[in-house]
C-alpha cells in the first residue's frame, strides 16, 4: 500500500488572496531590520563547514507557473534576504536553473530590502526596467511572497517597487494590499483566487522534472475517478505534461470503510517503470490529488485489477516532505 506522504505544499499562483486587515504601511524608506527564523530544517555542518538550511523557493516555469523547489542554501544572518537573492537572475545559477526547466523569476540586477517586524514582511524591489510581460510580473510577486511565506516569522508579505509604495506594478500586478496567503497557479485565468470550488491538480513542467501544482474549478461533485481524469488534461498550450501516459484508462476508484482508495489503471502505466523520476511523480501526483476527497486517507494503485509495485528507483525519495527537491 502507498502510504499518504506528507508535503510541505505552498501553493502557487496566478490570481492572489489579498489580506486587508492588519496590513500596516511602512515609512516611505524602511530600514532593513530583518528578524529570521523558520519551521524549515537546518542541517547542522561539521566544524569548519558551511551549514545549510532546507529552504523552500519559488521559481517560474517556461510557461509562467510557479513552482516550489526545496534547496539547500548556505545559512547566514537575515536568512529571509538571503533566500529571495537566489530568485535573481543573471548569475552562474541561470544555466544549473534552465537545465531542470525552471528560471530565476526576479530580473538580473534587482536590489533586495527586506524588513519584518511583527510579522509583516516588506519587500522593496529596485529594478531596472520593466517584466517582459504581466505573467513575468505576476510570476516574480508570486515566487517573493511564497518563498517569504514558508518563514514561520512571517505573516504577511507587501511588495514595494523602488523605493515607492504602489497599488499596481507597471504591468498591472496588484500590490495594493498585504498577501496573507501563498499565491496559486489557478485554472482558467481570471477565476477568483482561494481554493473554494477547485481541486488542486498536479502536472510536470515542459522538461518533466518538476511538479507543478494548479487550482482548477471544477464542480463539487467531482468523483475521485473524475479527478484523475482531469489530470491527464492540461489545459491545452500551458505547457504543462500530463503525469500520467494520456492513453491510461481509470477502469474504477473505490474506497473502502477505513479511508483506503484502490485505483484501478490501464496497462498503459506500467510504461512509466522505465522512468523512475515520472513514475515516482506520477505515483505522488494521484496520493496528493485523490487525499483532497475527506473520506481518502490512503492510497493503492493496481493495473488490471493486480497490485500494482513501483520500482525501487522510483520508491526512492517518494516519502520525502518537500514537493520538489533541487538535486
Amino acid at each position: 500500500m502507498l502510504r499518504r506522504w506528507g508535503v510541505v505544499l505552498i501553493a502557487l499562483l496566478v490570481s492572489a488572496v489579498w489580506g486587508l486587515s492588519g496590513c500596516g504601511k511602512q515609512p516611505e524608506t524602511p530600514e532593513p531590520t530583518e528578524q529570521t527564523g523558520s519551521g524549515q530544517s537546518e542541517v547542522v555542518a561539521p566544524a569548519g563547514e558551511t551549514k545549510l538550511r532546507d529552504t523552500v523557493l519559488y521559481y517560474r516555469d517556461a510557461s509562467g507557473y510557479v513552482v516550489p523547489v526545496m534547496r539547500q542554501i548556505p545559512w547566514e544572518e537575515g536568512i529571509g534576504r538571503a533566500a529571495l537573492r537566489f530568485l535573481i537572475a543573471g548569475s552562474e545559477e541561470d544555466v544549473k536553473l534552465a537545465a531542470r526547466g525552471i528560471y530565476a523569476p526576479l530580473p538580473a540586477g534587482t536590489q533586495i530590502d527586506l524588513d519584518i517586524e511583527d510579522g509583516l514582511a516588506t519587500v522593496d524591489l529596485t529594478v531596472s526596467g520593466e517584466c517582459e510581460s504581466a505573467a513575468e510580473e505576476s510570476a516574480m510577486v508570486t515566487a517573493v511572497v511564497n518563498t517569504l511565506i514558508e518563514f514561520n516569522t512571517v505573516d504577511e508579505v507587501e511588495i514595494w517597487l523602488n523605493g515607492k509604495d504602489l497599488e499596481k506594478l507597471p504591468l498591472g500586478t496588484d500590490v495594493s494590499a498585504c498577501f496573507t496567503e501563498p499565491i496559486h497557479n489557478i485554472e482558467p485565468a481570471g477565476a477568483p483566487a482561494g481554493r473554494d470550488g477547485k481541486f488542486e491538480l498536479y502536472f510536470t513542467n515542459q522538461s518533466g522534472t518538476f511538479l507543478v501544482p494548479v487550482l482548477r474549478v471544477l464542480d463539487a461533485a467531482t468523483t475521485p475517478a473524475e479527478a484523475v481524469e482531469e489530470m491527464m488534461a492540461p489545459v491545452e498550450g500551458s505547457g504543462l505534461i500530463s503525469l500520467l501516459p494520456p492513453v491510461t484508462k481509470v477502469h474504477s476508484v473505490t474506497i473502502s470503510e477505513d479511508g483506503v482508495a484502490t485505483i484501478d489503471l490501464s496497462g498503459e502505466f506500467e510504461s512509466l517503470s522505465e522512468l523512475p523520476g515520472m513514475e515516482r511523480m506520477a505515483v505522488r501526483g494521484l496520493i496528493l490529488t485523490l487525499t483532497q476527497f475527506k473520506n481518502i486517507e490512503d492510497v493503492q494503485i493496481t493495473i488490471n485489477g493486480k497490485p500494482y509495485e513501483p520500482t525501487a528507483a522510483t520508491m526512492a525519495g517518494l516519502g520525502s516532505q518537500y514537493l520538489n527537491v533541487f538535486e
